[in-house]
């Protein structure tokens, strides 16, 4: 194994030799005398040095096995200064000095005095009885400040500072002075520090994640033998906080985390690692911010019988079995309608769950990134919630096991369906089209599944899927197979199937033809139309949506649309321009349509020009060309041209802001017996 403590070695780590030379004089010189463990990693130590140029904290750890750590105030993070690599020789040289963090326990007389302060801290007389305590173990000064400021009269206002004599004040303060300057590196200027009846109260800000540990790290011994009554911390999180940090927390009387945003695990852990009130705890109170007072209440066991129910909202993403457990025992599930769950239930958890009440009332469940070991799995599929509407698993990796696990089982939902990425194949969405509990889904959602097409074709010609309106599976390629069983579904009045590419929409009218919407989920991309010869259907309508069309994509769409006739034709916001003209042209002339909408096609003067030369424009008998950029000569050649016989609307809105009154006048003369929108 490396001795990381070699001289040699620590030598090499110098950026100089003449910083070495600084370091080892530094060292030698007596700077490091304060040294004490840390908290902060497994071997820390850590150092206060008094120099001309200001005070610097540094710190040496040993936390990783084949190397050393330095921290220094005085540069940033990782440069190595001569004040951590001179704390690193001391060490190294002064094997003694290096203390090992020993968690000693506290005199039972003291705690027990302690307890009695914290139990009533209106009243003077226990506070009075820990002053003679420390006395006689000769802390004499913290005797003193108990004494002096027990015996001050109550402030009448609040935030007004109690009156005191000149003589006793100096005492308080040199008292003060004397405690403060023995905690040393315990106690900083920005913790708002002080000392209150007795006891510190101090901030600590901004500790997030891993710098809780550090924030905490000096005054652990100070929570530890009771010494502070008060902490208050702004932007707490529970992650990764050690046994100790706990430990020392559960010795403090208030712990305000009223300015903390705190979130549903936060609370439970909280209230799980705290446990205020409890008899092996000092701890009486936990302030937490008001949207969330109702939710702790219940989780710690303080709600009265007037509290209200548990919010109806809840969600916990990182649990574990015991956190969940003590989740179910709390009863702040009861009354949540929405419940999001993650993390590892446990079995055990899982089965007090399916048994609860609060399952059985939900109509929302969530379960993202569970472990999907069978038995949870088995055990999740037996709640009997009649009430569910929607359930949602997220990266889970339920597998077609697990999905045919969910078809067997009693917790189903009656209007939403979501599998995110949970490995499903074909096979998986041929169990989900043949469950007959799904009669009432209408939305499923498969995004990130390869259920393949044979998977999207039983699925939309599932005999048990009447009622089902979106199906997404974006990573399945919609072709000519998909796109016939789309049309032969079980009919159904309105049928969206979102896959890689476009979503196609089928929207079926009452004794009518359907209705096609291709609609691009992000604009400005390639269509890429599956081929088919032709329609399964006669249309009534084709839409296109926020689409580029290639060449290819206009060949098949003259293929689909063989044989149709009397089509509704949109294509809005797809840039067409100019040059795309004449491919409508040929659709037009192909189907005849009543009505053509070219909404934001970029089509100018040429391309209206076109329109109206083509003489299969005498079918139509509304034309939309709203947001193009066609000027007044555009919207004249389609008033003159001969071919506009059935033409009884004609919209161009915004056309007119950029026509005089004259103009408007004139453009309106010329559309005789057409209703005009400009």
């Amino acid at each position: 194994m490396v001795d990381i403590w070699n001289l040699a070695r620590l030598e090499a780590l110098a950026p100089t030799p003449k910083a070495w030379a600084e370091a080892k004089q530094l060292a030698d010189g007596g700077a490091f005398r304060d040294i004490i463990p840390s908290f902060q990693f497994h071997h820390a130590w850590q150092a206060t040095v008094h120099e001309s140029d200001g005070t610097h904290v540094t710190c040496v750890s040993s936390h990783y096995t084949n190397t050393l750590v330095f921290y220094c105030t005085c540069c940033d993070y990782p440069r190595t200064c001569n004040h951590s690599l001179g704390l690193a020789y001391h060490l190294a040289a002064r094997p003694g000095s290096r203390p090992v963090i020993e968690v000693q326990s506290v005199a039972p007389e003291l705690d027990a005095l302690v307890r009695a302060c914290f139990a009533n801290p209106k009243q003077n007389l226990p506070r009075l009885v820990l002053a003679d305590y420390l006395e006689e173990r000769d802390e004499t000064d913290r005797a003193t400040i108990l004494r002096i400021q027990c015996e001050l009269p109550p402030p009448k206002k609040k935030g007004e500072k109690p009156k005191i004599a000149r003589g006793m004040s100096r005492l308080l303060k040199a008292a003060i002075d004397r405690v403060t300057s023995r905690l040393g590196t315990r106690l900083r200027k920005t913790d708002g520090a002080e000392f209150r009846r007795g006891f510190l109260t101090f901030n600590l800000g901004w500790a997030w994640f891993h710098d809780v540990d550090r924030e905490i790290d000096p005054r652990i011994g100070l929570m530890r033998e009771g010494g502070v009554e008060r902490l208050s911390l702004l932007g707490f999180r529970c992650d990764r906080l050690s046994k100790e940090v706990w430990a020392a927390l559960r010795g403090v009387r208030v712990i305000d985390l009223s300015q903390c945003l705190l979130s549903d695990e936060d609370l439970a852990e909280l209230a799980m690692e705290l446990r205020p009130g409890h008899p092996d705890s000092r701890l009486r109170e936990v302030i937490v911010p008001k949207r969330n007072s109702v939710a702790f209440a219940r989780l710690t066991g303080t709600a009265t019988a007037e509290t209200p129910r548990g919010e109806r909202q809840q969600a916990y993403r990182s649990l574990t079995p015991d956190r969940f457990r003590h989740l179910l025992a709390s009863g702040v599930l009861n009354g949540v309608v929405d419940l999001t769950l993650g993390g590892d239930l446990g079995p055990t958890g899982v089965s007090d769950f399916v048994q609860s009440q609060s399952a059985r009332n939900l109509r929302v469940l969530r379960l993202s990134r569970i472990n999907p070991l069978p038995d949870v799995m088995r055990q999740l599929c037996q709640i009997s919630a009649r009430e569910l509407e929607q359930l949602h698993f997220e990266y889970s990796g339920l597998g077609d096991t697990g999905v045919a696990e969910l078809c067997g089982g009693e917790l189903f939902p009656s209007e939403q369906l979501t599998l995110h990425y949970e490995n499903l194949s074909s096979a998986g969405a041929m169990s989900l089209a043949n469950c007959q509990r799904l009669s009432n889904l209408r939305s499923l959602n498969l995004t990130g599944n390869a259920v393949g097409r044979d998977g999207i074709e039983a699925l939309l010609t599932s005999t048990h899927l009447n009622s089902l309106t979106d199906l997404i599976a974006d990573r399945a390629k919609v072709d000519g197979g998909i796109l016939s069983a789309l049309f032969h579904a079980t009919p159904r009045p309105l049928i969206s199937l979102v896959a890689d590419g476009p979503e196609f929409q089928l929207h079926r009218r009452r004794n009518g033809p359907p209705e096609l919407t291709i609609r691009m989920r992000r604009t400005n991309l390639q269509l890429r139309l599956p081929y088919a010869a032709h329609c399964p259907e006669p249309l009534a309508k084709l839409t296109i949506l926020g689409a580029r069309l290639s060449r290819m994509d206009w060949r098949r769409l003259h293929a689909w649309l063989s044989g149709q006739s009397d089509v509704l034709l949109e294509f809005a916001e797809c840039r067409l321009g100019n040059e795309a003209v004449s491919e409508i042209l040929k659709l037009v002339e192909l189907v005849t349509p009543s009505g053509l909408d070219l909404r934001d096609n970029a089509i100018g003067v040429n391309g209206c020009k076109a329109l109206a030369a083509c003489p299969a424009l005498a079918t139509v008998s509304v034309l939309d060309l709203t947001g193009n950029p066609i000027r007044l000569s555009g919207a004249m050649a389609i008033a003159e041209s001969e071919h506009r016989g059935k033409l009884k609307t004609f919209r161009a809105v915004g056309l007119g802001r950029t026509l005089s009154a004259a103009e408007r006048k004139k453009l309106t003369a010329a559309f005789t017996g057409v209703k005009v929108q400009f």
